[in-house]
């Protein structure tokens, strides 16, 4: 039986399902997370460690190496996503077959993403507040290119019908975990060049990849098919005729 309502949800309903879809797709993805982190962990600390050589080799690696590590962890979060739907549906799809799923959809997501991104981040150097308001309206543009066959002009089109009209339900889910994820990663830095324990980042942002990944694409997958249900009670509304509402 999937874990997925069929009704739409309150904010608080979408907290509990999320958690309890977290719990029981944990086993299954947290090593996903981990390849994660140590990834975005050795590009950090390369740019710690090597960030003062001028030589132009390490001026071309501080440039490729970030774009390559976010084209690694797009792949494994698009991992992430699809296998954690599949078990919320209890649909039996191994890591092969995921993965496989994901290479055949990885230009199409890569190429949306960062459509997104460049759009997201104008908006940011604009002014802060339309930045923040394109990555919401933006956010459900993956899961529409994985489950719903999107292509990128789909996926950004039809993440803003999802979100239009549910924006602030959106961000008051979305927001506390960004918050969550920005405040550990800066406290761990912060703790890191203040006493100059390395380590204890490295270790500290590979225990959060670990735990906060499956979380947070458990939570998007549940807001996802809330907001598929709302926009079709909304649809099915808007076309009802006067005769049918009488």
């Amino acid at each position: 039986m999937s874990i997925f309502s069929k009704n739409p949800l309150t904010i608080k309903e979408i907290w509990i399902t999320s958690l309890q879809l977290y719990r029981k797709v944990f086993t299954q993805v947290w090593y996903l997370g981990m390849t994660i982190g140590i990834f975005v962990t050795v590009s950090l600390l390369f740019n710690v460690f090597y960030g003062t050589n001028d030589t132009s080799s390490f001026k071309v690696a501080h440039v490729i190496l970030p774009i390559f590590i976010e084209l690694i962890a797009l792949y494994l979060t698009s991992v992430i996503l699809y296998r954690i739907y599949n078990i919320a549906i209890e649909q039996a799809v191994s890591l092969k077959d995921s993965m496989i799923f994901i290479n055949k959809k990885y230009f199409i997501i890569a190429s949306s993403m960062a459509v997104m991104f460049i759009l997201s981040m104008l908006g940011t150097i604009a002014f802060i507040l339309p930045g923040v308001f394109l990555i919401v309206l933006f956010a459900m543009g993956q899961p529409l290119i994985l489950f719903d066959n999107q292509g990128i002009i789909g996926a950004i089109k039809g993440s803003c019908k999802l979100v239009w009209g549910n924006w602030w339900r959106t961000f008051a889910l979305i927001f506390p975990l960004l918050f969550i994820a920005y405040w550990m990663s800066f406290s761990m830095s912060r703790v890191a060049a203040t006493t100059g324990k390395w380590y204890f980042f490295a270790s500290g942002n590979m225990l959060f990849a670990v735990l906060f990944y499956p979380l947070i694409t458990s939570c998007n997958l549940v807001i996802f098919n809330d907001l598929k249900l709302r926009r079709k009670i909304r649809e099915i509304t808007t076309t009802t005729t006067p005769t049918e509402n009488l």
